[in-house]
């Protein structure tokens, strides 16, 4: 075709090209359309053809040709719209259904021309642009839709940004899709859409369908959701106890930190794994046939049920666990969780609580003191194993009994109220009261009470101590009759002192005057009876000595059994024929050390007071007993010894009247007696007592009236082999003095006696009548004195400070103290009772004996305690 290259060509040229496109589109709404475009379409393209074919009048022949050709075509397309329009009916039908389609779709749905304008849209989106005009321009048709993104991507818009970029790459044919959730411009509610851009398929110009879909309800389903796995990952990030979940074959699924912490493995070490991991053995092994069980028969042993089991740390270490078990469905699937607490320190907590509870337990059953437990009414709750050992009775024979009814009449009502002090929080402290036990003693208790409650501050009852002091009173009764006596025995041998002066005057002149009378002097009887009387009263001196502990002693090792073995014969005419006397002597008896004199005095006091307990009973029977003895400490306590340990055991039994409870308690008080007046003088049995105490032992006595009596002696076992004493009768006259003696005696008449018979011995003699009389005579006295002979007892001075002052000047000078104490007497004062010391009353023989085995240096061998003091000095 020739080339037009005048203006008239290119005006021709742009008409054709134009009605070549208007019958392209014609060709694509017939296609897509249903027919309503069309005509219009022809109408427009016919009106077009018209303004050709006037123009080409105008034109040259060529070109006339050429509009013939379109005018030709025209024929053609008039044709093929005539064709067209007979399906036009159906054309409509398919528009309707297609229109009702889009309509009923809930998606807002536009389409878009090449510039971007909205050409088409459907109900939803017309309804939705309606209902968000107010305060927004309408986005509808004629709306070019790239202007608004525009507008919304220069505020600053990302989503609009992106979706304008997206609209332009599909109509420029480089992209064939896009979608982006993005949110409501318009809407002043919180609304979310899914915008999805696809091109629009058929020939000519480029478009772009927009469909756009609510998804704000699944925004917020979502949002909603994604809190609530937050909230619930949160709790299982700070939860205390561990996590974890397991599908039906054992592999573990999740675990929280809890469960990491607890086990030492990170998630990742146990995600996919066997939870038998967690396990020690034999629940390992175990665990896969647990869950097979389970899921063959449906028997659940921890499912839903909280059980204790224990775990498994990464390091081997084994550990108590609280386990509870549920079974949930997760997208179709069974799936165990666990969780688990760590009881590690509950367990040591309950163990700790467990070993305080077995120790007051044990405290309160092993303790000797009674616990009791009452309730509000008084009855009884509980009681520990003490008290049993104390009463005789089980918790199980007396538990609900009345409290009250365990004690004397007497004592009830006043127990009683305080019982109900005890109810209303007032504790007492030191309350005594008796019980009596099921073998119907009674039983001295000191108690300490105080109110029992609930932990809400319930009143339950009454809680109990109680100290059984049966034993410590009767301890104190005896350490008061022990002070009584004491007291009785100070007094006494503060009178014996005294009296054994006066006693030693009056036998040293009786002797005196012995000595000159003839065996025919008419005065020799009187005189005899004066000594007499004289011995009589030292023997009653000695016997308060004796009570008092203050005689002197003159202890030696014996065998009991022999001194039974002398004192036989004697004790036979004693008792008389009407009683039996039985002897039960231990063969291997082991020895002891007393004076055995008396030790004989004790046993004669002790058979004389159980034939008097015999006098009126028919078969009597009175044994004496010697046995080593093995004595515990509650023995020691009731027989007033030192300590326990090893003694030798002498007792006299009787089967007499007995003693009733005062009586034996009363039975070593001096001048205590149930003889008839002029019958006893009341101190046999305190003798004993004195002696008994004074050698080291003790003394019990067990009676009851009717019953008999029984005294037993414990005298402490000697290691010291026996020796024989000499026989003082036999023993040769000193020989005479010439020696210079220091006599110093506060008692006048006793210092003359004591200067005359030493005079007649031989000596020179210088009296004194006290200390400071005796410091001048040595003083004055230019030549040597051998010997102090002095009282131990006067005023200003003692006997011992005397001689220590006199000793300083005279080096040489020996000591001999005299006194009416005893020997303990004088060891309080620091003298031992050896050689170097006479006991008041003596004989003047014996005072004659004495000096000379001062002066003759005999003493080393007897020990002289009193020079070696003063030398110490």
């Amino acid at each position: 075709m020739t080339q037009i290259e005048d203006p008239g060509n290119r005006a021709l040229l742009s008409s054709i090209e134009l009605a070549r496109e208007r019958l392209d589109d014609i060709r694509r709404a017939a296609r897509t359309d249903s027919g309503e475009g069309v005509l219009p379409a022809l109408e427009l393209l016919g009106s077009d053809l018209d303004q050709l074919a006037a123009r080409a009048s105008e034109l040259p022949r060529s070109q006339e040709e050429l509009v013939a050709s379109y005018q030709d075509q025209k024929q053609i397309l008039l044709r093929d719209v005539s064709a067209h329009r007979r399906s036009e009916a159906d054309l409509r039908e398919s528009h309707r259904f297609i229109a009702a389609i889009l309509g009923a779709l809930t998606s807002h749905v536009a389409v878009l021309d090449e510039k971007g304008d909205i050409i088409a849209v459907n109900t939803a989106w017309e309804r939705f642009a309606h209902s968000e005009r107010a305060g927004a321009p309408s986005i509808g048709l004629g709306t070019n839709y790239l202007a608004v993104l525009d507008a919304g991507a220069a505020r600053g818009s990302e989503e609009d940004e992106q979706v304008a970029a997206a609209i332009r790459e599909i109509l420029a044919g480089r992209r064939s899709r896009f979608s982006i959730e993005l949110p409501s411009r318009t809407s002043a509610k919180d609304r979310w859409f899914s915008l999805r851009l696809t091109p629009f398929e058929g020939r000519g110009a480029a478009r772009v369908v927009v469909a756009k879909e609510d998804v704000t309800e699944r925004r917020r389903a979502e949002e909603a959701l994604r809190q609530s796995m937050n909230r619930t990952q949160a709790i299982l990030d700070s939860a205390v106890d561990g996590i974890l979940t397991i599908d039906e074959t054992g592999i573990l699924q999740s675990v929280n930190p809890a469960a990491e912490r607890m086990f030492g493995y990170s998630v990742a070490e146990l995600q996919g794994r066997s939870v038998n991991i967690l396990m020690p053995s034999p629940d390992r092994e175990r665990h896969d046939s647990y869950i097979a069980s389970y899921l063959e028969t449906g028997n659940k042993k921890i499912i839903g049920i909280g059980r204790e089991v224990l775990g498994q740390r990464r390091d081997g270490t084994v550990f108590p666990l609280d386990l509870a078990v549920s079974e949930v469905y997760i997208g179709g699937k069974r799936t165990f969780m666990g969780t688990l607490r760590d009881v590690t320190e509950r367990k040591e907590i309950e163990e700790a609580l467990l070993r305080q509870r077995d120790f007051a337990e044990s405290l309160v059953e092993t303790a000797q003191v009674i616990v009791l437990v009452l309730d509000t009414r008084g009855r009884i709750v509980r009681f520990n194993r003490y008290f049993e050992e104390v009463s005789g009775y089980r918790l199980d024979e007396v538990r609900g009994q009345d409290w009250f009814g365990f004690l004397p009449p007497r004592d009830r009502d006043r127990i009683r109220k305080v019982f109900e002090r005890g109810l209303r929080d007032v504790p007492t402290r030191g309350n005594v009261n008796q019980i009596v036990t099921r073998d119907g003693t009674v039983r001295e208790i000191e108690w300490y009470s105080k109110t029992l409650r609930e932990g809400d501050g319930e009143v339950l009852g009454v809680l109990a101590t109680g100290h059984d002091i049966t034993e410590r009173l009767e301890l104190e009764e005896q350490f008061r009759q022990a002070q009584k006596m004491e007291a009785i025995g100070r007094l006494a041998g503060g009178v014996a002192h005294d009296f054994n002066t006066l006693l030693g005057t009056i036998l040293g002149y009786s002797e005196m005057l012995l000595d000159r009378l003839g065996g025919e002097d008419a005065l020799r009887r009187p005189v005899e009876q004066i000594r007499r009387g004289a011995e009589r009263g030292a023997a009653l001196t000695r016997q308060l000595l004796a009570f008092s502990r203050r005689q002197v002693l003159r202890p030696e090792v014996l065998d009991l059994n022999a001194v039974l073995d002398e004192m036989d014969d004697m004790l036979g005419r004693l008792i008389g024929a009407d009683l039996a006397l039985e002897h039960r002597k231990e063969p291997e008896l082991a020895s002891v050390k007393v004076d055995a004199g008396q030790i004989q005095q004790v046993i004669m006091n002790l058979v004389v007071n159980a034939c008097d307990a015999l006098a009126e009973i028919r078969d009597g029977r009175i044994v004496i007993a010697t046995e080593n003895a093995e004595v515990d400490e509650t023995q020691a306590d009731r027989a007033g010894l030192a300590s326990p340990g090893c003694y030798v055991r002498l007792s006299v039994r009787d089967t007499g009247c007995g003693m009733d409870e005062r009586t034996r308690r009363r039975a070593f008080e001096p001048f205590f007696t149930t003889k008839e007046v002029g019958k006893g003088t009341g101190l046999g049995l305190s003798t004993v007592y004195g002696i008994v105490r004074q050698s080291g032992g003790g003394i019990l006595v067990e009676s009851e009236s009717g019953g008999g009596t029984v005294f037993e002696v414990y005298l402490p076992r000697s290691g010291a082999r026996l020796v024989r004493t000499a026989d003082e009768d036999a023993v040769a006259p000193p020989r005479r003095g010439s020696e210079t003696v220091l006599l110093v005696e506060d008692d006048e008449m006793f210092l003359e006696l004591l200067g005359e018979v030493l005079e007649a011995g031989g000596y020179h003699v210088m009296a004194a009548a006290g200390p400071a009389e005796a410091l001048v005579l040595s003083e004055r006295h230019p030549g040597e004195v051998e010997l102090l002979v002095s009282d131990m007892v006067m005023p200003g001075m003692s006997g011992k400070e005397l001689a220590v002052r006199l000793s300083a000047q005279r080096p040489e000078m020996k000591v001999l103290l005299m006194s009416g104490y005893s020997d303990e007497a004088l060891a309080e004062r620091g003298v031992s009772s050896d050689s170097g010391f006479i006991q008041k009353p003596f004989s003047t023989k014996e005072l004659v004996r004495k000096v000379r085995q001062r002066l003759d240096g005999d003493a080393a061998q007897e020990g002289d305690a009193v020079e070696d003091q003063v030398a110490d000095r």
